[in-house]
């Protein structure tokens, strides 16, 4: 089981702003947003006779109203998805964090308007490939409660605990982890 899982190996620009709107949201409601918002905003493109709208810019996200962004489905996110396009517009440069260590990475990304510690672990391990992450979800609690017998309930020890366990290699763990939760439970 979970054979040929990757680690995701995106663009920490697009990451940030996806997990954004991952927040208290559903696969299926994310990625309906995310389609929205890359047809209305996209630049068009073609790969292998097929059409498809990239991501947005931020300098393009900057230009919307924050109506256009509630109107797309995103509710409170959409506050941070204006404010966070807006920053980058006018000179937030996410490529500085590249160079930083994995915890100088955290603590700036904690500092941005709308993201908390979910968002920053994922942003973290998927956009800046940073493997001594550990991201928190409803399925990881489950995982930690059901089948390491854990008792913590704050989802920031809980990242801690497998952080400790599995160090520099948490992030594939985690991904292992996540999947062995989702795909158990319809077996």
């Amino acid at each position: 089981m979970g054979k040929g899982i990757r680690i995701l190996n995106q663009d920490y620009t697009e990451t940030l702003f996806s997990f954004i709107i991952s927040q208290n949201n559903n696969i299926a409601r994310i990625k309906g947003i995310i389609e929205k918002l890359c047809l209305a905003l996209g630049e068009k493109k073609q790969f292998k006779d097929i059409e498809y709208h990239a991501f947005p810019t931020a300098k393009i996200m900057a230009q919307q109203s924050l109506m256009f962004f509630r109107e797309i489905g995103l509710g409170y996110r959409a506050e941070y998805i204006k404010r966070l396009a807006e920053d980058i517009d006018i000179g937030f440069d996410l490529s500085l964090l590249c160079d930083l260590s994995t915890m100088e990475i955290k603590d700036a990304l904690m500092n941005i308007h709308g993201v908390g510690r979910k968002v920053c672990d994922c942003v973290t391990l998927f956009g800046f490939h940073r493997s001594d992450s550990f991201p928190v979800d409803t399925w990881i609690e489950k995982v930690y409660k059901q089948d390491f017998n854990g008792t913590l309930t704050d989802r920031v020890k809980i990242t801690e605990w497998f952080l400790s366990r599995f160090k520099d290699n948490s992030g594939y763990y985690q991904q292992y982890l996540f999947h062995y939760k989702r795909t158990a439970l319809k077996i």
